[in-house]
């Protein structure tokens, strides 16, 4: 499993429109801004990205995870592997503690403004450009998208990407081992329902090789 390279960026047809998946491999955006590494820094997520950089990925793994993942377990080979928030928190470092909130849930629009352009503060809508976006949290935005959404969209945000900005500006505590724990679950719902070729959205390698590693030590 180590030594393989980044994930290639995918682009599929979607009822939705295309979707494009980016997922780093290192740390270098998080290094090249004092201000990006302090946010990962505060919200004790800097470790886990650095250990990103360090495992590489395995989509072969992520595809078997998502496919035998029942609750939050996945078996393969015999082998239990554990996706629980508590297992999360545990193989990544990341903190279990924070809001358990997941993208079905609402966000008041009135957490948007202190990110949004003076033009534009009046939010009207969840879904906005990412113009609207002040330019002082715009590369952050941009780097913890692709590290916890593995969105390579970049054109819009919605709320779910406003709500992690809460978090790793300091406003207001995720539970981003919850977070990642319902976002795979997701994932495998997806893949056991949909046909694998059309569904574009197996992503988190690297998140689940760091849970598998922790794991298997």
């Amino acid at each position: 499993m180590e030594g393989d390279s980044s994930p290639p960026e995918k682009r599929k047809h979607h009822k939705g429109g295309s979707i494009l998946r980016y997922e780093p491999t290192n740390c270098n955006e998080i290094n090249s801004s004092p201000f990006i590494r302090q946010c990962f820094e505060d919200v004790s997520c800097l470790g886990f990205c650095q250990r990103v950089g360090e495992v590489g990925f395995h989509e072969l793994l992520t595809d078997w995870i998502a496919t035998n993942l029942k609750g939050e377990k996945s078996t393969i080979a015999g082998i239990d592997f554990t996706f629980s928030v508590a297992a999360i928190s545990l193989a990544t470092g990341i903190p279990n503690d924070g809001e358990y909130w997941f993208k079905c849930m609402s966000l008041d629009l009135e957490q948007y403004k202190p990110f949004l352009k003076s033009p534009y503060i009046e939010a009207h809508s969840h879904l906005i450009p990412f113009r609207y976006l002040l330019e002082k949290y715009a590369p952050l935005m941009k780097v913890v998208m692709k590290f916890f959404t593995c969105d390579g969209r970049f054109s819009r945000l919605y709320q779910y990407d406003i709500r992690l900005l809460i978090h790793f500006t300091a406003i207001k505590p995720l539970n981003l081992c919850s977070y990642l724990c319902i976002s795979l679950i997701k994932i495998s719902e997806n893949v056991r329902i949909k046909n694998k070729e059309d569904y574009p959205s197996l992503f988190h390698h690297s998140f689940i090789k760091v849970v598998v590693l922790h794991q298997l030590a």
